[in-house]
């Protein structure tokens, strides 16, 4: 046993050194790592207190009320999508850029614009959603419960989009550790501190509240980490608002589709299925997405990275960067992988006897997931390089798809047809957006493959 004990930790005293040296020689990975720490460190905090809070939520208030939030949240976070109008993501890339520039007066003017327009389209989402909750509710999926959720949660759409804009700027200002603890931590967090208190005091109906009161917590220390970081009051310059929405509103367009394609499969199952397979399916996809957290931490830190890289003309650095980075989130995410696929009986254990019909699901959503990861951050990639209407257009293909291919599969196969069509979508999506990475900006992402071009 002391024989063994003392190999491994020789052979993880190698893998160590190795990996030291390889980061010494990728100084580019080595600065998106050191900054990644800590900002890994929230991310990893958020998801364990977000898969926390489901794991409450569905042992507290059972399958049938978990379905009916996970279906309003669908129809919030589609609202919040419109309420951000692409100005989360126009807002990381402007900020970085004009950071690099020394341009520090244009970020001031952009972010009180940025707000102000979210807080006008945020006004409008709500009273929208206010106005229609039943017929959503009633004409649309069938279930008159949902209006309640819906004319609630709808009140939390501006602190989220709020939080989201001072995410995005911090990650602008390379602030990776704040904005982790903006978005998406503060929120989980937040979820699970108030779920016991709100269902002692409202019951059932205090699945609602705990959305719109975390969203706004959040909101408010966000805005306190964003005047910490950045001093809003000095020299403003003029960033035209029409500047600002033609690049903003190709990036809607891009989250509209984004976000059809994260939930298409949620809405066709709560018209074609019972609230509570809902839920159960949406219990087995947030455990399958543990798989893939690393992509969102990673993405954080390099998106900005990669705006600097490519209007530096390092070209070659950015296809580096993008490469290793693939490569070291997928080894990364290996060990969840293999434990969604070996153990996922055990895991919706936890969430209840009710939930372990999901175990299919888990499967095969984690192996999208992963592909996923392996596949790299080729969305931001085109983002962030000015090739938001490629993007634009690869998003609205897929997202036809999965709508397509969710019809088609849910009637027939139920939520294990959900879950194979979101991981074909997930497959399509990151070869679409690979083909275009080489084809616009010449690198080659995936880790696998030898990098082809040639740099002068």
């Amino acid at each position: 046993m002391k024989d063994v004990l003392s190999n491994v930790f020789l052979m993880v005293k190698r893998v160590k050194k190795k990996l030291e040296t390889f980061l010494n020689e990728n100084h580019h990975l080595k600065e998106v790592t050191k900054k990644g720490s800590s900002t890994f460190v929230f991310k990893v905090l958020a998801t364990g207190a977000a898969f926390f809070f489901n794991l409450i939520l569905a042992n507290v208030f059972g399958a049938e009320v978990s379905g009916e939030y996970f279906l309003s949240l669908t129809v919030i976070l589609v609202g919040l999508i419109f309420c951000k109008i692409g100005l989360d993501k126009s807002l990381m890339r402007f900020v970085a850029e004009y950071v690099v520039k020394d341009e520090i007066s244009l970020v001031r003017d952009l972010y009180i614009k940025s707000v102000l327009l979210t807080l006008v389209v945020s006004t409008i989402c709500i009273a929208l959603i206010q106005l229609f909750a039943d017929e959503i509710a009633i004409a649309f999926f069938g279930k008159s419960d949902l209006a309640f959720y819906l004319q609630i949660m709808s009140l939390g759409l501006f602190p989220a989009a709020l939080t989201s804009i001072n995410a995005a700027a911090l990650k602008g200002l390379k602030e990776t550790t704040f904005a982790a603890i903006t978005d998406p931590f503060l929120f989980s967090v937040f979820n699970v501190v108030l779920i016991y208190p709100l269902y002692l005091l409202l019951g059932i109906k205090g699945a609602a509240y705990i959305y719109v009161v975390s969203q706004f917590l959040a909101a408010g220390i966000s805005f306190f980490l964003w005047g910490k970081s950045f001093d809003l009051f000095g020299q403003k310059g003029s960033m035209p608002y029409r500047k600002i929405l033609n690049t903003s509103l190709p990036l809607l367009f891009v989250s509209s589709m984004e976000i059809i394609i994260k939930w298409t499969d949620t809405v066709v199952l709560g018209v074609w299925v019972s609230s509570a397979d809902v839920g159960i399916y949406n219990i087995a996809l947030r455990i399958a997405l543990i798989t893939s957290f690393i992509l969102v931490a990673v993405n954080s830190i390099t998106a900005p990275k990669f705006s600097e890289l490519y209007h530096s003309g390092e070209i070659k650095e950015l296809e580096d960067l993008a490469q290793n980075t693939a490569a070291l989130m997928a080894i990364l995410a290996l060990p969840v992988l293999l434990f969604c696929l070996i153990f996922p009986h055990w895991i919706l254990g936890l969430f209840g006897n009710e939930f372990i019909a999901g175990t299919n699901s888990v499967r095969i959503l984690a192996v999208g997931q992963y592909l996923n990861v392996m596949m790299g951050s080729v969305g931001y990639l085109l983002i962030m390089t000015g090739y938001e209407k490629t993007m634009q257009y690869i998003t609205l293909f897929v997202a036809f798809f999965n709508i397509a291919i969710n019809i088609l599969m849910v009637p027939i196969l139920g939520i294990e047809g959900a879950a194979f069509a979101t991981m074909s979508t997930l497959i399509i999506m990151n070869l679409l957006g690979s083909i275009f990475v080489f084809k616009k900006i010449g690198i080659i992402v995936f880790p696998l493959l030898k990098k082809t071009r040639s740099y002068e």
